[in-house]
């Protein structure tokens, strides 16, 4: 106990020392006129911040403005004037009458007559100027100095030209005491009320009613050595909530003044014209406009002199030296303890966090510390201040210095000591440290080595899944595309039974499914791969809707569903963006739309959302349906690769890839697809992607024929010479496909195995295009058509590449080495057709008989339907409202050889999806 009580004693010990230097500084500055100017500025705000007053105004002001002085037509004013003025406010019988105007020398007519009013006014004070060595002295009339009818004018200012000290008495250079014209017209005032200054015995106070009175010093208040001749005393502003009763000398003149104005008070007449530059300064002054008129401060003395005396108001003292000292020393301890205290609590959380770890500092000692100079500010202002509404000047950026100063000192020195020892923590870590350091440093050597070593084999396996799905999409879609081309090169044939051309379709219909399962795989493998880039383009915007509308209106009706297409008005024809993507991701949200959703409608939503002020504008487009909708377990997961909902899965359709396919797909387009949906009540989806609008659509129209899908070719049309084709592939099948394909329709052919042997051909056979496999042994179809386009004549040979790598790079490689199109296997005849006349302008004979037309006997249908079981034409009924033509061929078979015409008509609708029609039939 004894140590704790010898180390608090040694803790004050250095508190006191510090206050004490601090104390001595500060008052060094102080008595060398630092703070002077300082103190002032605060007093001046001191008196701003001082509320209106409440108090009686004594003194009455008869003014002489700008105005007034127009409306006389002289300045000075004519003694006539003057004695005028006298005069009429003696009527009233005022208490006493100041005159703040020199008048030693007569003005105008009037002489005499003021000289009557001067005789016949005994309570009337003139005013002088008293000389010194500043200025010249000027005298009053003879009459009124004669009978000590004479006050003095002067005024005290200070250094930076303010009024902030009253004079209430002075001497000439003679040695005559005079009063001030304010103090005169008090104590003429308070006399007349029996009211006299009564001095103590030593005359250093003086009693006056119930006002005590003490000269002012040399250092009273902020003052340092100021110049305190004459009987000074501290300005304290007396600002009256109704403010100073005021009358223009005009209306005085004019009779105009209220009865009772004058009686009993204390008239000044001065003048407050700015033309006759008599302003000054007061601590209220903030701009010339603000300033106040000489006649206004002797009234202000007087009124403060006369409410002192009379109603005991304050008046405003500077505290004594010893105890201006004493508070400064007060404040300047209080900063000191702050100071150490702060500083050993920062460092108590030094020793505790140790010194480099990241609380070295607490994160609130930094406030903590400016809440205490928060605290210790407002109680130094708000103390200072009551003390000023007390009637005491006490000084605030003193003691505000030394608090500030005597905190920084103990703070300072107190962590000055503190670093001297963790210096010595800071050289011991840092050594335990550095092995430290050696060894997380050999660490994260072999870990970089690890991960150097996870990155090659990262980027080797990716380059190996590249080329994996390179090989694959070429090795999977080669024998696909061998098997749809000869199905559809059969399918030309004009020899096949009904029962044949059934089959080859549903062969047909099978590989055009496995075709898009594929697709899908591949796509998403490429997703996954980032080999999926994004291809702007210009198209029809309201056509591409119209088509999907058509496409799937008819799957809608087929299943007693309603199909809504909504477009806004302020939807834009032409836009920019991938036509592509944005195709096959409305294709698998309408599909699912119409697959899970068995009553009432879908609806199908395109707006233009919003723009941004510039080109970009956001497309957004609403798939809503009634279905079976997506519970909120499944809704996380819907987007996820080979995921499907619980519905979904009880379908056992589809790969569970079209929505993760999609959802890449708005992504990759900067775009976002979100989902809303109730269980049994059904689904909303709203995608939103960021578009361009055109003025017109870029997309490249082709003059030549466009084929219809539901057109079978036959042959070339007549007038036409025999074009000559050669086909450049490595499979045998391959080229065998595309062998009895053109010269079933009439065009020459010539196969060869690898680009060398094309080359040859081409140059000896001369073709009129040239099928181009790419992917080919020996020489590939890149490096065969970069030297065909190089070496050709004047007319370079068409060349369709031909290929199964089927990804956006391998299009854009073989249309850069010189392709004029692109056809990917497994390929579709007519589009190959399509895109073989338009490079030779070609025309071709359709078989019409093949475009499906169907003429219906419905009474004849009807009736044979009639004689079908009603379980059987119940499941065809289902079969079709499930557009699923499988099943509905599979009871056509069930049926007697006798209804062989209902087979076939049926089979014709089932084959061209006319569901709607058997459906309607059936009912």
């Amino acid at each position: 106990m004894w140590k704790r009580l010898t180390k608090t004693i040694l803790q004050m010990r250095r508190i006191e020392i510090t206050a004490l230097a601090v104390t001595f500084a500060i008052l060094s500055l102080q008595y060398l006129g630092g703070l002077q100017l300082l103190e002032c500025a605060i007093l001046d705000q001191w008196f701003r911040l001082r509320p209106p007053e409440d108090g009686n105004s004594y003194v009455v002001l008869v003014t002489i403005s700008e105005e007034d002085i127009t409306n006389l037509g002289s300045w000075p004013i004519s003694d006539k004037i003057l004695a005028q003025t006298i005069e009429n406010i003696k009527h009233q019988q005022p208490q006493v009458i100041g005159l703040d105007l020199y008048r030693n020398l007569p003005v105008g007519e009037g002489k005499e007559k003021l000289l009557e009013v001067y005789a016949s006014t005994p309570n009337l004070i003139g005013v002088k100027k008293v000389a010194n060595s500043e200025h010249v002295a000027i005298s009053v009339p003879q009459l009124l100095k004669q009978r000590q009818q004479v006050a003095a004018s002067d005024l005290l200012l200070d250094e930076d030209g303010r009024i902030r000290r009253h004079l209430l008495s002075l001497r000439d250079t003679t040695g005559k005491t005079y009063f001030t014209l304010g103090s005169r017209l008090a104590l003429t005032y308070l006399a007349a009320k029996n009211i006299q200054p009564i001095p103590n015995h030593d005359y250093s106070h003086l009693r006056l009613g119930k006002a005590v009175f003490s000269p002012l010093t040399a250092n009273a208040g902020g003052y340092v050595n100021t110049d305190f001749g004459g009987y000074q005393i501290l300005a304290n502003f007396q600002i009256l909530r109704q403010g100073f009763q005021k009358i223009s000398i005009t209306d005085v003149l004019n009779n105009q003044t209220p009865s009772h104005l004058f009686t009993g008070k204390v008239v000044l007449i001065g003048s407050i014209a700015e033309s006759v530059s008599n302003q000054f300064y007061t601590p209220y002054t903030t701009n010339i406009k603000t300033a106040w008129f000489g006649v206004e401060i002797h009234a202000n003395l007087a009124n403060q002199i006369i409410a002192s005396a009379l109603e005991g108001r304050q008046i405003l003292r500077g505290v004594p030296e010893k105890v201006e000292w004493l508070w400064i020393f007060i404040w300047s301890w209080l900063g000191a303890w702050w100071g150490w205290g702060m500083c050993k609590k920062s460092q108590n959380y030094m020793g505790r966090f140790a010194i480099l770890s990241p609380g070295f500092f607490p994160r609130d000692l930094p406030q903590q510390i400016i809440l205490g100079f928060v605290l210790l500010s407002l109680g130094l202002i708000i103390s200072s201040y009551l003390l000023f509404l007390s009637g005491w000047w006490i000084t605030l950026a003193a003691p505000y210095s030394a608090c500030i100063a005597a905190f920084l000192i103990n703070h300072s020195y107190r962590l000055r000591k503190g670093l001297v020892i963790y210096r010595q923590r800071l050289a011991n870590y840092m050594q335990s440290l550095e092995a430290k350091v050696q060894q997380r440093t050999q660490e994260l050597q072999e870990k970089n080595i690890a991960l150097e070593t996870a990155k090659q084999s990262a980027e080797r396996a990716n380059l190996a899944k590249s080329t994996f799905l390179a090989n694959m999409s070429h090795e999977l879609r080669t024998p696909l595309n061998i098997i749809l081309g000869f199905t559809q090169v059969m399918g030309t044939q004009q020899n096949l039974s009904h029962e044949q051309q059934q089959h080859l379709e549903t062969i047909n219909r099978a590989g055009e499914h496995l075709l898009s399962l594929i697709n899908d795989i591949l796509e998403i493998s490429k997703i996954e791969a980032g080999r999926i880039a994004v291809n702007i383009n210009s198209f029809d915007l309201l056509s591409m809707v119209e088509n999907l509308k058509r496409m799937f209106e008819l799957k809608a009706k087929a299943k007693n569903l309603f199909f809504y297409l909504e477009v806004a008005e302020n939807t834009p024809q032409y836009i920019q963006a991938d036509e592509g993507k944005l195709r096959q991701v409305l294709i698998n949200i309408l599909g699912n739309a119409i697959k899970f959703t068995e009553q009432g409608w879908i609806r199908f939503r395109v707006k233009l959302a919003s723009g941004n002020g510039g080109e970009i504008h956001t497309l957004r487009i609403e798939i809503e349906d009634t279905g079976s909708g997506i519970a909120p377990d499944d809704m996380q997961r819907i987007f996820e690769a080979f995921e499907q909902t619980e519905i979904g899965r009880k379908s056992t359709e589809g790969s569970g890839l079209g929505l993760t396919i999609s959802y890449q797909f708005i992504k990759l387009m900067g775009g976002k697809i979100d989902v809303k949906s109730q269980v049994n009540r059904g689904s909303t989806f709203i995608l939103e992607i960021p578009v361009f609008i055109s003025q017109q659509t870029t997309e490249y129209i082709q003059k030549s024929e466009i084929i219809s899908q539901d057109k079978k070719v036959i042959g070339l049309a007549a007038n036409q010479p025999q074009y000559k084709i050669l086909i450049a592939d490595d499979h045998r099948e391959s080229r065998e496909v595309l062998v009895n394909l053109f010269t079933g329709i009439g065009f020459q052919t010539q196969q060869a195995e690898n680009g060398e042997e094309a080359i040859k051909l081409w140059s000896e056979w001369q073709p009129d295009l040239i099928c181009m496999d790419m992917q080919m042994p020996v020489m590939n179809g890149y490096e065969a058509s970069t030297f065909i386009k190089s070496n050709s004549p004047e007319k370079p040979t068409p060349i369709i590449a031909v290929s199964a790598n089927a990804f956006i790079e391998d299009q854009q490689q073989a249309l850069a080495v010189g392709c004029d199109d692109f056809i990917s296997k497994p390929f579709s005849t007519n589009k190959l057709l399509a895109a073989i006349g338009r490079q030779l302008n070609i025309s071709y004979v359709y078989d019409d008989e093949a475009a499906v037309k169907i003429n219906l006997n419905t009474e004849k249908i009807k009736s044979s339907l009639g004689k079908t079981s009603p379980e059987w034409r119940e499941r065809l009924y289902n079969a079709s409202c499930l557009c699923d033509d499988n099943q509905v061929f599979d009871l056509l078979k069930e049926l007697p050889q006798s209804e062989q015409q209902l087979q076939r008509k049926i089979a014709e609708l089932a084959q061209n999806f006319r569901f709607d029609l058997i459906i309607e039939l059936i009912s």
